[in-house]
């Protein structure tokens, strides 16, 4: 392969799919044990929303719930991830734009940290919102074609 090696997945990588899988596979395993034991959830307001429970209910194939739940969490990583890579790529791009945040978020304390507080920081969203922008385009365009 050349330049091009590492496009090879090698054994590291191969073992951490090993260990993520048995991970799931142990989770999953549980809530189908408490399926199997008749284990009935109480229909309570206070009852916790466990994913892993409720897709065991409609689903016993071990395989399937597993490969169903890392569907679920690696989309959830990815998306935040490569957002976020835009935005940092962006204001890398503009050291202008990196100062007037750092002005707005200047003396900012950590009892200071609240949904609302951060959506008040108008600056912030516009660059976060302009950063995902390019992504957004792209996407539209791909869609297009």
């Amino acid at each position: 392969m050349g330049k091009m090696s590492f496009l090879l997945r090698d054994n590291r990588f191969w073992k951490s799919c090993t260990y993520i899988r048995k991970y799931t596979r142990r989770h999953v395993n549980l809530a189908l044990v408490g399926q199997d034991d008749g284990k009935k959830a109480m229909e309570s307001e206070q009852e916790k929303y466990i994913l892993v429970h409720e897709m065991a209910k409609e689903n016993q194939n071990r395989e399937e719930l597993i490969s169903q739940l890392l569907n679920v969490f690696f989309a959830g990583r990815d998306t935040p991830a490569v957002a976020l890579s835009n935005v940092f790529f962006c204001l890398a791009r503009h050291p202008e734009v990196w100062k007037k945040i750092r002005d707005e978020i200047e003396g900012l304390t950590v009892e200071d940290l609240t949904f609302e507080r951060l959506k008040s920081l108008r600056y912030v969203q516009h660059a976060i919102n302009e950063g995902m922008l390019p992504r957004r385009m792209l996407l539209c365009i791909f869609f297009i074609h």
